[in-house]
């Protein structure tokens, strides 16, 4: 579940790809599953899986620019994130506070800042509350600023630019300018000033950029091999079980596909079947059509002892199987039943619009949420999120307390 915290635009903007193109625009969202948290980023093709222990939260703070998309993203649990950007543009990632995380199976140094073309596949490896401050900047808007020095990064093999060495110096003040602009958008908002301010700061990337090419000698087939399984997996054929079983699908010996796994994800094989297929199941019992019994889908997903299952299952995401489905079911009905009063609320006020006297939309609106607020649906959902509260609360405190002094990074910048 996500809820739109803030948000502004304008209506008169031009919309490419996502960008706005005249003027700027801003939304924070959190979300409470992987699944929505991977849905929130606009105009992003991505799939998440949740390998941390406990209940997720993860929050977006999102900012479109003439040419470019600014955005802060926090997880609370270690995740494996399938993504694809946008095309005709190039995105850099930079980790806060120098957080350990993976990009196509290479751990990053610290100081290491990510980059990779838009339109292209890309992996990351994300460590328990991690956060990214992130730019994505449109083809046009770069080469103009850039000019031909930013061919490389845009055309050149996503392979060799994917890890960027610059100094320590341009990394924290990239990532203070996009703080600033992330969080004082407002009133008196200048655009070209804080955005030339931020074209000053990516020519500084792209001066500095530093291709980190080393790769120990066997990382390609690594990948390879990790590639192999998780196809497999997804796929849906029926779940290996055994290491001997991974070994045949891979073609390796036990050796190779232990290192392989434990080199690129960070994780044992067999970690790595059990979190995905738990992620599966939780996708379908998120999914609010559908038919299948828990023991069903957890059949279906290679889980044939339900008291194992259900264990492994509240350890991984911080509740029980069937506290995820009627939550979602309930979630569902609610949103049903209230788009359906808003219809008839809708017809009524066309019905009586020359009577005098009658209620005001926020009245009548006020009305149906008391009414559906006792709605033992809508309480089945309140009671759904009640005990994950404090956990919320504490990432969000977390967030609170990891703001720079802004004393010192003015110096930085200045």
């Amino acid at each position: 579940m996500h809820e739109d915290v803030s948000r502004t635009d304008d209506s008169d903007a031009t919309w490419q790809h996502g960008i706005f193109e005249h003027a700027p625009g801003k939304c924070t969202r959190e979300a409470w599953d992987v699944n929505e948290q991977a849905h929130n980023l606009t105009d992003w093709s991505q799939h998440y899986d949740q390998y941390g222990q406990g209940a997720f939260y993860g929050r977006i703070d999102e900012l479109h620019l003439p040419g470019m998309q600014v955005f802060k993203e926090y997880t609370s649990q270690a995740l494996d994130q399938q993504c694809h950007v946008w095309p005709d543009s190039l995105w850099i990632g930079i980790p806060a506070e120098r957080q350990p995380c993976r990009i196509n199976g290479y751990a990053l140094e610290a100081g290491d800042i990510m980059c990779q073309p838009g339109g292209h596949d890309f992996a990351l490896t994300t460590p328990d509350t991690f956060a990214i401050h992130c730019l994505v900047l449109r083809r046009d808007w770069l080469l103009e600023v850039a000019g031909e020095s930013a061919l490389t990064l845009l055309e050149g093999d996503p392979q060799h630019t994917m890890r960027l060495g610059v100094t320590q110096g341009t990394r924290r003040g990239v990532t203070f300018l996009m703080d600033r602009l992330i969080k004082r958008l407002g009133p008196g908002f200048e655009v070209q000033v804080h955005q030339g301010i931020l074209s000053l700061a990516v020519a500084a990337i792209l001066e500095e950029w530093t291709p980190l090419t080393d790769r120990y000698p066997s990382y390609h087939h690594r990948r390879q091999v990790v590639e192999r399984v998780r196809e497999h997996v997804n796929r849906g054929e029926p779940a290996p079980v055994s290491i001997e079983s991974l070994c045949r699908i891979a073609h390796v010996s036990q050796r190779t596909l232990h290192n392989s796994f434990t080199s690129i994800l960070g994780l044992s094989p067999m970690q790595f079947i059990r979190f995905n297929r738990l992620n599966q199941v939780r996708r379908r019992l998120c999914d609010p059509l559908s038919t299948s019994t828990i023991g069903q889908v957890a059949s279906d997903w290679g889980f044939y002892h339900l008291g194992q299952f259900a264990q492994d299952y509240r350890r991984l995401f911080g509740e029980s199987p069937s506290g995820t489905q009627a939550r979602y079911r309930a979630r569902e009905s609610v949103a049903v039943k209230i788009g359906g009063a808003i219809c008839v609320l809708s017809r009524n006020r066309l019905d009586r619009s020359s009577k005098p006297n009658h209620f005001s939309t926020a009245a009548e609106m006020v009305g149906l949420r008391n009414k559906y607020r006792l709605n033992g649906d809508l309480r089945a959902v309140h009671a759904g999120y009640r005990d994950r509260r404090g956990h919320i609360d504490a990432h969000r405190e977390l967030l609170h307390n990891r703001k720079a002094d802004d004393n010192d990074m003015q110096l930085l910048v200045m």
